[in-house]
């Protein structure tokens, strides 16, 4: 799913596919479902929803985000997923009062929440696993609408939308400017 895997298996064998990753894009495009009872009060606040979904894990870089929502106390950093690897409560980033985590969703239950972000967040540490992995929220973001603000991972910087940022000054930067879009 990614041209870091297909350079790799296309050195081992002439027939190797490279196959992106995709998206049901129906079933992120509608935004008329209803408001999920635990994100509510959070939207209540009336702070942009920087969000993400998916697995927080040792990939995740929650010092990253940490930084950021210290210096952006006006927006809400909303977290729906697992935590895979116990990373998440170990990271104390659920200390700083503007980080909110949701738990685990279904899969049917996501567009509830992705519809209600300003702008979708893949802050993932950078590394070979992460550099070799095309991230399928990438594209569920993008159906939704979201602008989405993504690591410097090599398969995410193939695609011009994706806003791409490195430093945690480029971070808040970019969050801030996608959110006046």
């Amino acid at each position: 799913t990614s041209e870091r895997l297909h350079k790799q298996a296309a050195s081992l064998r002439s027939d190797v596919l490279l196959c992106p990753n995709g998206v049901d894009a129906p079933h992120f495009e509608d935004t008329a479902t209803s408001v999920p009872d635990d994100l509510a009060p959070i939207l209540a606040e009336g702070k942009p929803i920087i969000g993400y979904h998916g697995a927080m894990a040792r990939w995740f870089d929650y010092a990253l985000l940490k930084e950021i929502a210290q210096q952006k106390p006006e927006y809400n950093f909303v977290l729906v997923g697992s935590d895979h690897d116990q990373t998440l409560q170990a990271s104390g980033i659920l200390d700083q009062p503007n980080i909110r985590w949701l738990n685990s969703k279904p899969y049917h239950e996501l567009p509830r929440y992705v519809s209600r972000f300003d702008i979708g967040l893949i802050p993932f540490i950078l590394s070979d696993i992460t550099h070799a992995t095309s991230p399928i929220k990438l594209f569920e973001y993008f159906a939704a609408g979201k602008p989405v603000v993504v690591s410097a991972m090599e398969e995410s910087k193939r695609y011009p939308q994706a806003i791409v940022a490195s430093t945690p000054g480029e971070w808040i930067t970019c969050i801030d400017e996608a959110l006046k879009r």
